[in-house]
Protein backbone atom coordinates (compact mmCIF):
# COMPACT_ATOMS: atom_id res chain seq x y z
CA UNK A 1 0.00 0.00 0.00
CA UNK A 2 1.31 3.29 -1.03
CA UNK A 3 1.99 6.04 2.00
CA UNK A 4 -0.56 8.73 1.95
CA UNK A 5 1.44 10.96 4.51
CA UNK A 6 4.56 12.01 4.22
CA UNK A 7 6.01 14.70 6.26
CA UNK A 8 9.59 15.91 7.19
CA UNK A 9 10.02 17.18 10.67
CA UNK A 10 12.77 17.74 13.18
CA UNK A 11 14.91 16.75 9.44
CA UNK A 12 13.96 13.28 9.85
CA UNK A 13 11.28 11.46 7.12
CA UNK A 14 8.47 10.25 8.56
CA UNK A 15 5.25 8.53 6.43
CA UNK A 16 2.41 6.97 7.05
CA UNK A 17 -0.47 5.06 5.58
CA UNK A 18 -4.02 3.61 6.75
CA UNK A 19 -2.61 1.03 9.19
CA UNK A 20 -0.18 3.61 10.97
CA UNK A 21 3.54 4.85 10.69
CA UNK A 22 6.67 3.16 8.64
CA UNK A 23 9.79 2.51 10.98
CA UNK A 24 12.79 4.51 10.27
CA UNK A 25 14.00 1.47 9.42
CA UNK A 26 11.92 0.68 6.65
CA UNK A 27 11.79 4.49 4.94
CA UNK A 28 15.54 4.01 4.78
CA UNK A 29 15.42 0.68 3.36
CA UNK A 30 13.17 1.13 1.20
CA UNK A 31 15.11 4.48 -0.17
CA UNK A 32 18.16 2.16 -0.57
CA UNK A 33 16.33 -0.27 -3.25
CA UNK A 34 15.23 2.99 -4.75
CA UNK A 35 18.60 4.06 -5.41
CA UNK A 36 19.67 0.78 -6.23
CA UNK A 37 17.30 0.87 -9.01
CA UNK A 38 17.99 3.94 -10.49
CA UNK A 39 21.66 2.45 -10.73
CA UNK A 40 20.46 -0.20 -12.71
CA UNK A 41 21.30 -2.61 -9.28
CA UNK A 42 17.36 -3.86 -8.34
CA UNK A 43 16.35 -7.39 -8.77
CA UNK A 44 13.57 -7.93 -10.93
CA UNK A 45 11.48 -11.38 -10.43
CA UNK A 46 9.62 -12.84 -13.07
CA UNK A 47 6.50 -13.29 -10.35
CA UNK A 48 5.57 -12.38 -7.17
CA UNK A 49 6.04 -16.39 -6.06
CA UNK A 50 9.64 -15.60 -6.71
CA UNK A 51 9.61 -12.75 -4.41
CA UNK A 52 8.19 -14.41 -1.66
CA UNK A 53 10.49 -17.33 -1.98
CA UNK A 54 13.44 -14.86 -2.23
CA UNK A 55 12.05 -13.53 1.05
CA UNK A 56 11.70 -16.61 2.56
CA UNK A 57 14.86 -17.62 1.85
CA UNK A 58 16.60 -14.91 3.45
CA UNK A 59 15.06 -15.31 6.63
Amino acid sequence: MAPKDASRDDGLLGASDSWGQFSDEFIAEVLAASEECKMGNCRRYESADDLLASLDAGS
